[in-house]
Parts: C-alpha cells; sequence; structure tokens
C-alpha cells in the first residue's frame, strides 16, 4: 500500500476528512473548513507554492483536453505558486471563455485577476490591450458603465506611461463610445473631444479600421446628441464605405446597425427595414448573440411604428430571449421596452401592464433611461385609459422624474403622458403648462425623430388639449399636420386616433358629414391594424351618428360591436379594482348599461 493511501486513511480513521467519491476518480472532502484552513496555514510559504505548482501541472498533464474547463483553478494555482506567466495565461483563458458564453460577471472577475497579474509581470501592449479591451466590454454588457469607463481610463494611462500610441487610440476610442451612446454614464461633449483627439491619432498611425469605428462613433453622437441630419449620413455613409473597403464584417454591421437612427430620423421605414436585415444576417454570421438581439429589438420597434403588432411582439420575444442567454439585463429591458404598446391596441391591458412593469422593474436595476422613462410614461398613461388617472399621473410623474435626472433628451417622452393625463382629469391649466415645457410636436420631430413615439404623442396631446378648450379649428389643423405626417412616411403608430380627434372637432364644428367620413376612416384604419383600443371609440361615436340619422339598424349593429369589444378588454383586466375603474368609465358604463 503507498504512503500516501495509509495516510489518507488514517486521517480519514481519525475524522479529519471523509470520502466524496471512488468513481470516476477517488476524491475525499474535509471534515470541516476549520480543518482544511489549520492545515494549509500550517505549511511553510514555499511549500505552499510548491504544492500549489505541483497540482498545477498536475492538472495540466492529465487533462491536457479540458484546459478550458480547468483554467480558473490553473490560474489560481499558478499565481499562488508566484508562477505570473502561466497564472496570466490561464485567467486570461478563464476570462475569454466565460466571455465566450455571455457569463459577463465571471468574465470581469478573471479579467480582473489576469490585469493584476499583467501589471507586475509586464507582459506585451497586445496582450494587456485584450484585456482591458474584454473587460470593459463585458462590464458594458451588464450595464456597469461606470466602472467600464474607469477600466478604458486605466487602460490609457497605462498606454501613456509605455508610450503606446496604438493602446492609447483603442482606450480614447473606448470611452468615446460610452460617452457617445445612450446610457446613464453619456457626456456628449466629453465623447465629442475624445473622438477628435482619437481621429488625430488614427490619422497619424494611418489606422483605417480605426477611422472607420472613429467615424461610427461620430456617427452615433451626432445621432443621439446634436448635428444635423446631413452630417449624420455623412459619417455614417463615410465610415460604412471604409469599412466595406477593408471588408471589416463587424464594423459594417456596426455602422449599419446604427445608421438606423438617421433613417428613422426621416421615417425611412423601407430603406431601415433593409439596414436591419443585412445588418441581421451579418450578426448571425459574427455569432455575435448581444447585437443580434440589439438588431431584433429594433426590428420589432419597426414593425410596432408600421402597425404590425403581431410581427413586433413575435421580435421582442426573441430578442428577449436572446437577452437572457446572452446575461444581458440591458437588452432585456429594451426587447420589451415598448412592446405593451401592442397587447394595449389588442385589447389585452393585463399583458401590456404586466410586461412593461416587468421591464421599469428590471430598468430600476440597471438605470435603463428608455424603460424609466418611455416606458414608465407608457404604463402611465395605460393606467388612465382604463379610469385610474391618479395612479398613472404618479407613475408618469416618476417617469419624467427619472429622465431629469438620468437623460433630460427622453424628458418629453413622458412629460407628454403627464399632459395628456393631466387633460382627462380636465386640469387644463397644468396641462398647457406642461405642454410649453414639453415643445412643438414639429419641433421635436426634427430633434427625435428617430423616437417617433414622442413627436406623434405630443401632437396629440396638442389636439387633446384644444379639442378640450373647444378650439375645434386648432384641432381639425393639428391632427391634418399630423395625418399627412403619418401617410407620407408609412407611420401607423396612433393613426386611428389621428382620424378620431379630428372627427371630435369636426361634429364641434357641426360638420356631421364631414365627421362622418373621418369616422369611417378611422374604423378602417384602427381594424386594418387590429385595434381594439382604438376601435371601441370609434364605433360608438359612428354609432351616435347613424342614430341622429334614423339608421337605427345599423346603429344597433355597431352597439353590439362596441359592446363585445369593451367586454373583452374587461376580461383583459386582472386586477379587480383596475377593472372597475374601467368599467366606472362614462363611456364604457354607457355602452353596458345599453344607454347608446
Amino acid at each position: 500500500m503507498s504512503s500516501t493511501k495509509q495516510h489518507l486513511i488514517h486521517l480519514e480513521t481519525v475524522g479529519l476528512i471523509k470520502l466524496a467519491q471512488t468513481h470516476p476518480e477517488l476524491e475525499f472532502l474535509f471534515r470541516h473548513s476549520l480543518v482544511q484552513e489549520v492545515a494549509y496555514n500550517s505549511l511553510l510559504i514555499e511549500d505552499r507554492k510548491k504544492l500549489h505548482r505541483q497540482v498545477g501541472e498536475a492538472i495540466e498533464e492529465i487533462y491536457p483536453d479540458q484546459l478550458e474547463e480547468f483554467a480558473a483553478v490553473l490560474g489560481n494555482h499558478f499565481e499562488i505558486a508566484g508562477d505570473d506567466q502561466r497564472a496570466l495565461k490561464y485567467f486570461t483563458l478563464a476570462g475569454d471563455v466565460n466571455f465566450g458564453i455571455y457569463a459577463n460577471a465571471e468574465a470581469v472577475n478573471h479579467y480582473t485577476r489576469a490585469l493584476k497579474v499583467a501589471k507586475r509581470s509586464k507582459p506585451d501592449i497586445e496582450q494587456l490591450t485584450h484585456l482591458y479591451t474584454q473587460c470593459g466590454r463585458a462590464l458594458e454588457l451588464s450595464a456597469k458603465f461606470d466602472q467600464a469607463l474607469d477600466n478604458y481610463k486605466e487602460m490609457g494611462t497605462l498606454a501613456q506611461a509605455r508610450d503606446d500610441k496604438t493602446m492609447k487610440l483603442v482606450s480614447l476610442m473606448a470611452q468615446a463610445t460610452i460617452h457617445a451612446t445612450a446610457n446613464f454614464a453619456a457626456v456628449p461633449a466629453k465623447g465629442q473631444t475624445l473622438l477628435e483627439q482619437a481621429r488625430i491619432l488614427a490619422n497619424e498611425l494611418g489606422d483605417q479600421a480605426s477611422e472607420a469605428k472613429i467615424l461610427w462613433n461620430l456617427l452615433l453622437l451626432n445621432t443621439m446628441f446634436s448635428g444635423d441630419l446631413a452630417e449624420r449620413i455623412e459619417y455614417g455613409e463615410q465610415g460604412l464605405a471604409l469599412a466595406r473597403k477593408l471588408d471589416l464584417r463587424e464594423q459594417t454591421a456596426f455602422i449599419l446597425h446604427d445608421l438606423w437612427y438617421c433613417y428613422a430620423s426621416v421615417d425611412h421605414w423601407a430603406r431601415l427595414t433593409t439596414i436591419l436585415d443585412e445588418g441581421r444576417e451579418l450578426w448571425r454570421e459574427l455569432g455575435n448573440q448581444p447585437m443580434l438581439a440589439e438588431n431584433l429589438t429594433r426590428t420589432y420597434l419597426v414593425h410596432l411604428v408600421l402597425g404590425d403588432y403581431e410581427q413586433a411582439i413575435t421580435y421582442s420575444n426573441q430578442a428577449f430571449h436572446l437577452g437572457q442567454t446572452s446575461n444581458n439585463i440591458d437588452q432585456q429591458v429594451l426587447s420589451r421596452s415598448m412592446i405593451g404598446f401592442a397587447y394595449l391596441e389588442q385589447g389585452q391591458p393585463d399583458k401590456a401592464i404586466t410586461v412593461m412593469a416587468e421591464a421599469v422593474a428590471l430598468g430600476e436595476t440597471i438605470g435603463n433611461v428608455t424603460a424609466l422613462s418611455g416606458t414608465q410614461a407608457n404604463l402611465g398613461w395605460t393606467y388612465g385609459l382604463l379610469g385610474a388617472v391618479d395612479r398613472g399621473l404618479a407613475i408618469a410623474d416618476g417617469a419624467q422624474a427619472a429622465a431629469k435626472e438620468k437623460f433630460p433628451l427622453l424628458r418629453p417622452w413622458a412629460l407628454v403622458a403627464v399632459v395628456r393625463l393631466h387633460i382627462l382629469k380636465q386640469n387644463l391649466i397644468e396641462a398647457e403648462t406642461i405642454l410649453a415645457e414639453v415643445g412643438h410636436s414639429h419641433d421635436l420631430k426634427q430633434t427625435l425623430g428617430f423616437i417617433p413615439f414622442i413627436w406623434i404623442e405630443t401632437a396629440l396631446a396638442e389636439g387633446e388639449l384644444a379639442l378640450a378648450k373647444q378650439d375645434f379649428d386648432r384641432v381639425v389643423t393639428v391632427m391634418e399636420d399630423l395625418l399627412g405626417d403619418l401617410h407620407n412616411t408609412g407611420t401607423r403608430y396612433l393613426y386611428p386616433d389621428a382620424f378620431y380627434l379630428k372627427s371630435l372637432a369636426l361634429l364641434g364644428l357641426g360638420q356631421t358629414e364631414k365627421a362622418h367620413k373621418t369616422l369611417l376612416q378611422a374604423r378602417t384604419k384602427a381594424e386594418a391594424l387590429g385595434s381594439r383600443r382604438a376601435l371601441w371609440p370609434i364605433l360608438m361615436s359612428l354609432s351616435d351618428i347613424e342614430q341622429q340619422l334614423g339608421h337605427k339598424s345599423e346603429a344597433e349593429t355597431l352597439r353590439q360591436q362596441v359592446r363585445k369589444i369593451v367586454e373583452y378588454i374587461a376580461n383583459h383586466i386582472n386586477e379587480d379594482a383596475l377593472r372597475r375603474s374601467f368599467l366606472n368609465l362614462p363611456d364604457v358604463r354607457t355602452v353596458l348599461d345599453n344607454k347608446m
């Protein structure tokens, strides 16, 4: 019997260790962690280092085909053994393996340990650049943008100390990307300065690949924060041409992805669909699941704008699934940020509220500004539509406060919901004051055209306020402008609402025939979209007109249709108090009490 086996039997006999398994290999465990701690600490430092080295080398020898699996363990053994070269190798490998399977927290941990080793062993610049870049990207995917910035700044400091311009360029560009994109850590002015510095350095180095990336970042910066459309397109097209010339497929995919903003700003949905389709195939080819998820999110938003709700829901679900598999919380939030609207349109407030509330709750954990502003505002408006106006106001007010603190650019999205809720309460002075702060819908279309929800909802708020003040001519003017924009661009978001609001103003002007014609148009649009939410008030108004015209049979048919839709909606409200508030709405009560 070997001496090792004899020692093990003795230790087991005296109760210090216990047999854990015999197959596939013999394995013992300490009976208590304190025993392990005492035994370990009793070793001399040099003996401890020697044992760790021996264990690490044994694993390398026994499991040569499973080094990725044991990379973290090997890194730990060789770090304690004082073998920095192999510790760095295995911590880097462990980080890369975890990054590849989207285990971002684990990847950050391993890259951080690798960097700690690297700083004292002075590896080559290429390896350092890889570690900082990958660690920063993993932090970004975890929505830890402040920590990612610190990581990239440290990279720049080290590059300065080593007088390495290439590494410095990578650092500048990585910082600029965060400052140039929509996240809570963005500082546009700083992003602009960093990009200008990076472009000078890229030209000095003759680095065309970096030049393409910088042009991409300038596209992002000027799209999200400043710059006119021509400038955005110029940056994007220059970068795209250069990326194609250099066959930079990933960079091509990124530029295509963010040219999205340009074409959304001019409501060029056909071109937008082509761009997204091409980018989606590139992301699949590259195996980039997080970016594929972002592409799917943008695709669902396009379908939402076009009024294709079933397609929007399908793409949203695909994006959410990829966000889950890649552990990308930010993407999970974005994939759910607006899809609640589709469920609301279909007459399913329960699903709408659930998905919006989940997006807001998840968004709060990472400070996602889209969820905390736009989605939360939509949630508030949904409650208002169902009769819980005060509850909706509290939620929408929280949305505008969050936007004001974290990303003022999106504050109009939340404020316009507050305006419309105040109009529901007949708080017209308050609504008018806040609407002035929101700004004119035409101006918002110029500055935030890539988020059509904002300027369309603002135009509707302008019309609703004018209607509440019985300024019917103003309502007609604003709605005709809005309908013109929607028609010319193929946008179908809240399309029936614009027709409906115009018809109410025409009725106010005593133009019953024109109102009837406009209501028929509204009905056609709502039915084409499958919007139960928009359809039942339209049918109700049509029934009233038919009744006035003496068309009792047509009026009764319309009443039955309205009643069926209202009951469907009521049956899709899970919360008892909310269902009661909906059923107590005057128009709903009229429908269900058969008093139309």
